[in-house]
């Protein structure tokens, strides 16, 4: 005679469906944890370089754009003095790169007063030159920042716009503007920040 099969209970039932729903829980956050720890990928932010206000400068009174005058004193800070009342677009400062590797570069960053348009001026291994405006600055000393992505302009060079490392040298510049044809533009600091490097993770051990 065939014996009957025994019918579980309810409560036997919702106790193994609990433990199927736990167990499927624990699978799934193992998983996640495990393929998050193998994609995730930290960055390491690397040390601003920070440019010697009193070191080599050249002044450059844009010769290519005839009438501007001008002149850069260094000490302290880099003090770029401008007219261009008579004409000229630009008047800059010029330091070359030749202490320090410059092999990543994330944004720029300086502190200056006075009132006029800043700019800022990179030039690559191949030449090509990338131009970034700060804006108009004011009478009280503040930060200004610029990112490497988006330059104002992009000239010579490899003519690719695309930034080839390492960097040859970094003008600072007054530009020309109606508001202000004259004046003088301080700069007190000067930092290089290079782009964050992706730190290797380590699997984690379950």
């Amino acid at each position: 005679m065939n014996t009957p099969s025994k019918i579980p209970s309810s409560s036997q039932n919702r106790r193994e469906s609990a433990l199927r729903r736990s167990s499927g829980l624990r699978a799934g956050l193992f998983a996640v944890l495990t393929l998050g720890t193998f994609l995730a990928v930290r960055s390491e932010a690397a040390e601003p370089i920070r440019l010697d206000m009193a070191g080599e400068w050249d002044a450059n009174t844009g010769q290519e754009f005839p009438g501007a005058v001008g002149d850069v004193d260094t000490g302290k800070q880099v003090k770029i003095t401008y007219d261009f009342t008579k004409g000229g677009v630009y008047i800059s400062a010029t330091q070359p790169l030749d202490t320090v590797t410059v092999s990543s570069l994330s944004s720029i960053k300086v502190k200056a007063k006075g009132p006029g348009l800043l700019g800022v001026g990179i030039t690559d291994a191949t030449g090509q030159d990338f131009i970034y405006h700060f804006g108009m600055t004011g009478a009280e000393e503040r930060p200004y920042t610029v990112y490497t992505s988006k330059p104002t302009d992009v000239y010579g060079g490899a003519g690719d716009k695309v930034i080839h490392y390492p960097l040859k040298s970094i003008r600072l510049l007054a530009f020309k503007t109606a508001e202000v044809p004259k004046g003088t533009l301080l700069i007190s600091e000067l930092q290089l920040v290079p782009a964050p490097t992706p730190a290797p993770t380590t699997p984690a051990t379950h």
